[in-house]
């Protein structure tokens, strides 16, 4: 019999009456080897019994020609399939005495099921559909588990989300990632090719709830509240900031689509087809961006845009070109804030837009051609019915049956207050609705109720002749707008 406890306490104590012995550290000259380790044809399974979640490696085979405990590199091998489709090969090396090791994981069409489990704890998911393949190598220390460098590739293929009716909510035919280096300590990540091919997707709106809500799981706010008080009792040093870079961008999709039915009258709009090319994509640098895309019927829009995510250090210019909009795809959008349905009119928008030391400068150019807005409908309940689009339209229609409109937008972007989609909005309806401010045709003068609804949309500046964030004018009377050219 042995008793470790009786062990334990001979070896633990402190015998004063033995002098300290100097420690040994010459090589002893023993070394330990075991060679041809193997197991064949075994299944592995785990089961969480809290959460009734269980995973399973099964035909597994395990080899290691020889396991070192000196510095010779030890060498091991493991090979599984899983469950749910698809093999995992595994190939490691170490070294013992210098604490450094290097695993190269290769995956064969594991379908991403696999993690489903997983995902479902916060997304109410039936289904995930796709296939993974990549080869990921990856090297490390056991002193300083930080200290992870990464590099390989990784595709997924097929990729189907689906939620609880089994309807599929997006999809993508293939997403390829090539890392040409990511260093886990120094949070910095360079990927030499990220290519997203055949993005397509389906948002919905109703009353009650949206895509999103439907797929977001409810949180338990007990265990949330529980986190949120271990990382408040637990001081962490500051993260250090997550630095990417992205060589070479592509994203294609279509049918892309964005459904509206918690209107009067259902809206829906479309990216039909979708192409973006980017270079040189990165969180701290300059980047070069090309989107050309296809919109509800056949609508065009192209951008081109050369500059730096954060626009209050680095100067930026974006040229856009849109062509072909139908105001009527907008009329369910437009009567149901304002009461006013859009008959007819085909929009065209060139826009130039440049950032040079924070200070945003800009022309717009809008022709919108055979303009026609209907009579308000006094039974829809629009938020601002009082806000004149009939009249607007036309006092701005020329007579060729035809608006052209040059908007310049100038701003401060280092502004904490700034917001890019106000400055545009402040700039159209200075715009559209100025030359109301100066004429005495009761049916054309702007009322306080009018007033009201336009500056609780875009602020209460927005009629006024000047801006702190946005000089813009607009109509005859002030010269800076060509109205009806």
């Amino acid at each position: 019999k042995v008793n470790f406890s009786d062990i334990i306490e001979r070896y633990s104590k402190n015998d004063s009456t033995e002098a300290e012995q100097p420690k040994d550290t010459t090589n002893s000259g023993w070394t330990i080897t075991l060679k041809d380790i193997r197991i064949n044809n075994s299944t592995i399974r785990y089961r969480d019994v809290i959460s009734d979640k269980q995973w399973s490696l099964e035909d597994m085979s395990l080899s290691v020609p020889g396991l070192y405990f000196d510095n010779t590199q030890t060498n091991a091998g493991i090979e599984f399939g899983l469950p749910t489709g698809g093999r995992v090969g595994i190939i490691a090396g170490m070294k013992m005495q210098a604490n450094r090791y290097a695993v190269k994981l290769n995956l064969y069409d594991v379908h991403a099921d696999v993690v489903l489990p997983l995902v479902q704890d916060y997304l109410d998911l039936s289904g995930l559909g796709a296939k993974l393949n990549g080869s990921l190598h990856v090297d490390g220390s056991l002193e300083n588990i930080q200290n992870i460098l990464i590099k390989g590739h990784l595709s997924m293929t097929g990729l189907s989300l689906r939620d609880r009716d089994k309807d599929e909510v997006a999809a993508l035919d293939e997403l390829r990632v090539v890392i040409e280096q990511g260093d886990v300590a120094a949070n910095t990540y360079l990927l030499d090719t990220l290519s997203i091919r055949g993005l397509t997707g389906n948002y919905e709106v109703h009353e009650r709830w949206n895509t999103l809500t439907r797929l977001m799981k409810e949180k338990d706010i007990d265990a949330e509240e529980s986190s949120e008080s271990l990382e408040t009792e637990q001081p962490s040093s500051p993260a250090k900031p997550f630095v990417w870079m992205a060589k070479v961008v592509t994203l294609t999709g279509h049918d892309l689509t964005y459904e509206d039915y918690s209107m009067k009258n259902n809206w829906e709009f479309a990216v039909e087809t979708l192409r973006v090319d980017a270079r040189n994509v990165a969180s701290n640098g300059r980047n070069q961006m090309n989107v050309n895309a296809t919109l509800t019927n056949n609508a065009k829009l192209k951008m081109d845009y050369v500059g730096s995510v954060n626009l209050k250090k680095d100067d930026s210019r974006m040229n856009l070109k849109l062509t072909g909009l139908r105001l009527e795809d907008f009329s369910p959008l437009c009567v149901n804030y304002t009461g006013y349905p859009l008959e007819s009119g085909v929009l065209a928008l060139e826009s130039h837009m440049e950032v040079t030391g924070g200070k945003l400068t800009g022309m717009n150019t809008v022709v919108i051609d055979n303009p026609k807005v209907g009579k308000r409908e006094r039974l829809t309940k629009a938020p601002y019915k009082n806000i004149p689009v009939r009249a607007g339209f036309n006092l701005l229609t020329s007579a060729q049956n035809k608006i052209v409109l040059d908007v310049p937008v100038t701003g401060d972007v280092s502004n904490p207050k700034f917001k890019f989609g106000k400055v545009i909005g402040r700039a159209m309806l200075k715009v559209f609705f100025g030359p109301l401010m100066g004429t005495k045709d009761k049916d054309r003068t702007i009322t306080d109720e009018e007033r009201r609804e336009m500056e609780e949309l875009f602020g209460k500046d927005s009629l006024s002749e000047s801006s702190a964030d946005v000089a813009m004018t607009a109509g005859d009377s002030v010269g800076l707008a060509e109205v009806g050219k």
